[in-house]
């Protein structure tokens, strides 16, 4: 590409990915996302000073990056800077807090390693940090909570540790935040959406840690959230009530936990609620029949929670529904044939079961 589009004889304003100012000839954009180039990249990309954006994304860079990529008054106005999906490694440059315009910064899906440098704090016009898919190590730096224009934070898939930072809980315009699989342990703050916390918040995904204690109570609070993610940790306790106040939310995934009790009526409020997972718990007791009234779910996973009693007929109210699982219980009584009626069902695992009629039903040859 660089060959055929990179001539010393024609000006670099009109190379492929360039983009300069009209009046002095300044490069502002660099945008060389997936056209197949590798090597390092060299520190003079600093010397740029009128870029705002750069990308570089989707290509095979490798090596560190430079450590004064914005240090003496390098990069000063760049709003955008994409790495992603490259092979670079070695730590973050603790001067990219110097970029204090910075709007975007996409790291994901490389192999940085070290800590997260607590002089991204700095940079408070940030709006998106994509740190996911890397080696990185040692705690979220409460410096993090200095970012009050954040709106999305991405750190799964990470060797991080300790335990979920409250400070986070400063970023009153966050919509998105995503720390899955980075090895979080502590619980959870009780307040975690109370006292106006979190109050944009539409997605949360913790799963894959190591988080104990109760659900907070104050999560039914964030009444924008659309997906909630806290399977495979350690959660305890009962499966709050609250949580039929977020009446926005689509996907709930509460299974691989420690969760005791029932399953709360009021999962029936959620009149837009499309997957419920709660498989894998110490629940018990029968299945509220509010749930019938989520006829939006497509996927309800149910399995290895102990329920008792038998499969309402109700269920044929959920005619969107596309995957059953309520295996490993000790579900008993008539088998249902309304089930049948669901025309949308693809996959239903009714294992371990001592249902009457199932086999009759569900294996009657056709003639």
């Amino acid at each position: 590409m660089l060959k055929n589009n990179w001539s010393s004889g024609t000006s670099f304003c009109t190379w492929r990915g360039v983009t300069c100012d009209s009046r002095r000839s300044r490069v502002t954009k660099l945008i060389i996302s997936n056209m197949g180039l590798e090597g390092s990249i060299p520190q003079e990309i600093g010397n740029l000073s009128s870029l705002a954006y750069l990308d570089m994304s989707g290509n095979s860079f490798h090596g560190r990056l430079p450590k004064d990529i914005c240090s003496h008054n390098n990069l000063q106005r760049l709003k955008l800077l994409s790495l992603r999906w490259n092979k670079l490694e070695g730590d973050i440059p603790l001067s990219l807090g110097q970029c204090t315009q910075l709007e975007s910064i996409y790291l994901s899906d490389n192999n940085f390693g070290g800590n997260v440098p607590r002089e991204i704090g700095n940079i408070t016009q940030l709006k998106e940090l994509y740190l996911d898919l890397n080696n990185l190590k040692g705690g979220i730096p409460k410096e993090i909570g200095n970012l009050n224009n954040l709106e999305i934070l991405r750190m799964s898939d990470n060797n991080l540790s300790g335990p979920f930072p409250r400070q986070i809980l400063n970023i009153t315009s966050l919509r998105q935040l995503d720390l899955r699989n980075a090895s979080l342990n502590g619980c959870l703050p009780k307040d975690i959406c109370s006292h106006n916390n979190l109050q944009k918040l539409k997605l949360l995904y913790l799963s894959e840690n190591k988080l104990k204690g109760d659900i907070p109570l104050s999560l039914g609070q964030c009444k924008q959230l659309e997906s909630i993610d806290l399977s495979d940790n350690n959660f305890g306790g009962n499966v709050p009530r609250e949580i039929g106040n977020i009446t926005q939310l689509k996907d709930l995934y509460l299974n691989g936990n420690n969760l005791k009790g029932d399953i709360p009526k009021e999962i029936g409020y959620l009149n837009y609620l499309e997957l419920l997972s709660m498989s894998d718990n110490n629940l018990s007791g029968r299945l509220p029949r509010q749930l019938w009234n989520v006829t939006t779910l497509r996927q309800l996973y149910i399995a290895n929670i102990s329920l008792t009693g038998g499969i309402p007929k109700e269920i044929v109210y959920l005619n969107n529904l596309e995957i059953l699982d309520m295996s490993g219980n000790n579900l008993s009584g008539p088998f249902p044939r309304q089930i049948l009626n669901i025309t949308s069902l693809r996959q239903l695992n009714l294992g371990g079961a001592s249902l009457n009629g199932m086999s009759a039903l569900l294996f009657k040859p056709k003639l």
